[in-house]
């Protein structure tokens, strides 16, 4: 695969996979403060159950082109996370994020599948991936090994809030907010500092009770909606897509 093509894939991959303010710090600042930050984080993916729950989207251009989010938590001695593993139609996964229950929904790890199937954990240089309060500026930076090895990937996702409204899905009627992810994918020769990048707007939608409903482009050329959720229970039985290979640092 050419450096051309290659490049608009894993980018288009990347941004359709897709989670401090000053003041007066007396009493009656702080409970509000905590309260939004309360609001806001519920419009994340559900974290109350242990069971992997499975959101499946498509494309309203494209239908047979789905994504598959499985999500989970994993609550140990030590961690308090939650697990979202990125699926496209054929099963194979194409990322991961491990976001800290505990500390505002923070990415701890970041993982990538390159052109050659393998696992590549990649470096944070900032991890917030959700505007967990919503003034918040959520601004997220990973760099990977690329599919050349003079290169390194790096992707940047600074999101907002933009507003909230009504909506509903499934029948049921909730509130949702609009997020609005300004995704920047570069390819750097770190010797040189010479490079590629490109840059994409995508509204994000998250609703109360669902987290991530819909994505789109500004022209909605794309435009992921959440079609089913379905158990883990249907996911071993039909999602037999090939294992990728093990992590590589």
């Amino acid at each position: 695969m050419n450096r051309s093509v290659y490049l608009s894939v894993l980018f288009s991959v990347l941004i359709l996979l897709s989670f401090g303010c000053g003041g007066d710090s007396s009493e009656s600042n702080i409970t509000a403060s905590e309260d939004q930050k309360d609001r806001i984080r519920d419009y994340f993916f559900p974290s109350d159950s242990l069971n992997p729950y499975i959101y499946v989207y498509a494309d309203e251009n494209r239908p047979v082109d789905e994504k598959f989010y499985r999500i989970f938590r994993l609550k140990t001695k030590d961690k308090n996370d939650l697990i979202v593993e990125r699926y496209n139609a054929e099963f194979r996964i194409t990322e991961g994020f491990t976001y800290d229950l505990d500390d505002n929904l923070s990415i701890s790890d970041h993982m990538i599948v390159d052109a050659q199937g393998k696992k590549r954990q990649a470096k944070l240089t900032s991890s917030s991936l959700y505007p967990v309060n919503e003034d918040d500026e959520a601004v997220f930076i990973s760099d990977f090994p690329a599919h050349i090895d003079s290169l390194v990937g790096v992707y940047k996702s600074k999101k907002t809030v933009e507003e909230r409204f009504d909506y509903e899905i499934f029948g049921e009627k909730t509130k949702a907010i609009k997020v609005l992810d300004e995704v920047t994918l570069s390819f750097v020769n770190p010797f040189n500092e010479k490079g590629s990048s490109n840059t994409v707007e995508i509204y994000r939608v998250y609703a109360k009770g669902f987290g991530l409903t819909e994505w789109y482009t500004v022209d909605q050329k794309i435009h992921f909606k959440l079609q089913r959720i379905l158990s883990n229970e249907w996911w071993k039985e039909f999602a037999q897509g090939p294992v990728v290979k093990g992590v590589t640092e």
